[in-house]
């Protein structure tokens, strides 16, 4: 690892600015296709089935979301490697199952219909919607691992490489979907569906060498134990449930919000805000894999923080002129969504607040980036447990406070509630961890990772 004086900007920029662009390639599809859906004979059906369907199906593929945070922690060898890889494969396969599950006979529909409180025509286009886009946990899980080794080698390039792929396909196939007039949530999951397909096989093909260079074996790497079952899960089950916490809270607010007045336009609302913070926000993402990677202690962690601060003021502002600039507002909601006037009107008052959510998003991210460099992971699930409880006691107390809240504005603050109670857990942790908020009696401890 490079030493702590070698951590200037030029390397943070270096290692960051890569992800960066994977991460907003990455985000942009859900705004593509809710442009596309936008344009749809009946807007509203389709935004709301694919938000709905969209937001289920990530919270299934949760477990193999992960397998790059897993990969860059712990595939040090070939042998390593071939372990995870028959792990993510199995797992992926099964969550495929339960995707199926989803699209096909009553089970499915009564989950759209009864927990996420779907009207029936929306709940049978999500349906379909969750058919096409069944492969996709597979396809994630493998590229996640073929990812980590990229982290690994400080080659982010090829990420943004293999996304870039993503995002020509999932264009070229919405373009000739709206072409033809046949917009609808199922075909468009069928374009990122596409899209995840040749970003996997790029991704495979270019870290071919990173593979190669791995040594078969290496005894007594990553603190000198062999990567056990028993290692294995005290690493990896706590980003699991992180990641399916993480994941369950798009469609937790989305059976909150549905018990608005107007759950359709709640939803579909919802459906088009979401994405905007994760759009405008997702190269904030980028500090968790770049403080895991370069933490690798106290001065390294001290100015990848402020590194981190400072990214998270400059893409907030982003969010700052969308929602306070009328001109600005009017024209993402109107020119780009071609939202109709009574879903701009029901949206206008949320994209006010909504800046707040990227700048917890941005300190969140770099904190569980240097929780994860230290290598002891169980507070991250608990972060994650706490913030889901929160939604949910915020979601429940404001509908029975204020029965006609505007469900789009219920959205981003639960977005906004999970968000800060995570990057208080992390942070606080974090800066223990590395010696940056000592505790008041005995010496500062530095945390190390793996070389």
């Amino acid at each position: 690892m490079p030493s702590e004086q070698q951590l200037g900007l030029r390397r943070l920029l270096a290692f960051y600015l890569p992800l960066v662009l994977t991460s907003q390639m990455m985000t942009l599809a859900n705004p593509l296709i809710n442009l596309a859906l936008s344009r749809s004979a009946d807007p509203r059906l389709h935004l709301a089935a694919y938000g709905v369907c969209f937001g289920l199906l990530v919270f299934l593929n949760a477990p193999v979301l992960v397998t790059r945070d897993v990969g860059s922690g712990l595939c040090e060898d070939r042998k390593r490697y071939r372990r995870l890889f028959g792990q993510s494969l199995l797992v992926g396969f099964f969550v495929c199952g339960l995707d199926l599950l989803l699209a096909f006979g009553p089970l499915g529909r009564w989950i759209f219909q009864e927990w996420l409180e779907a009207t029936p025509r929306v709940a049978a286009e999500a349906q379909r919607a969750a058919l096409a886009m069944s492969p996709i946990p597979v396809l994630v899980g493998l590229r996640g691992l073929r990812s980590a080794l990229a982290l690994r080698a400080h080659r982010t390039r090829l990420l943004t490489q293999a996304t870039f792929g993503r995002l020509v396909v999932v264009s070229l196939v919405l373009a000739l979907l709206v072409r033809r007039g046949a917009v609808e949530a199922a075909w468009v999951g069928w374009s990122l569906t596409l899209g995840i397909a040749a970003e996997t096989a790029w991704i495979f093909v270019v870290t071919r060498p990173l593979l190669r260079d791995l040594p078969e074996r290496l005894p007594g790497a990553a603190g000198g134990s062999e990567l056990t079952w028993g290692r294995l899960a005290r690493f990896a089950a706590p980003l699991v449930i992180s990641a399916y916490a993480w994941t369950a809270l798009r469609p937790v607010i989305n059976g909150i919000i549905g018990r608005t007045a107007d759950s359709e336009a709640a939803q579909a609302s919802f459906g088009v805000l979401h994405p905007v913070i994760l759009l405008t926000a997702s190269a904030l993402w980028a500090l968790q894999a770049t403080g895991q990677i370069l933490g690798t202690d106290r001065e390294a962690a001290r100015r990848f923080l402020r590194f981190g601060v400072l990214m998270t003021a400059v893409f907030t502002t982003v969010v700052v002129l969308l929602g306070w600039v009328p001109a600005l507002r009017s024209w993402l909601l109107t020119s780009v969504f071609t939202l109709p006037p009574d879903l701009l009107e029901y949206c206008s008052p949320a994209m006010r607040i909504l800046w707040i959510a990227p700048v917890l998003l941005g300190l969140r991210s770099a904190f569980k980036g240097l929780v994860l460099a230290s290598g002891r992971t169980g507070v991250i699930s608990t972060s994650a447990l706490i913030d889901v409880s929160a939604v949910i006691l915020l979601g429940a107390t404001l509908l029975r406070m204020v029965p006609t809240i505007n469900g789009a504005v219920l959205g981003v603050l639960c977005v906004v509630t999970a968000e800060s109670v995570e990057a208080t857990v992390l942070g606080a942790t974090a800066l223990h961890r590395f010696g940056l908020w000592p505790r008041k009696r005995g010496p500062r401890r530095t945390a190390q990772t793996p070389s």
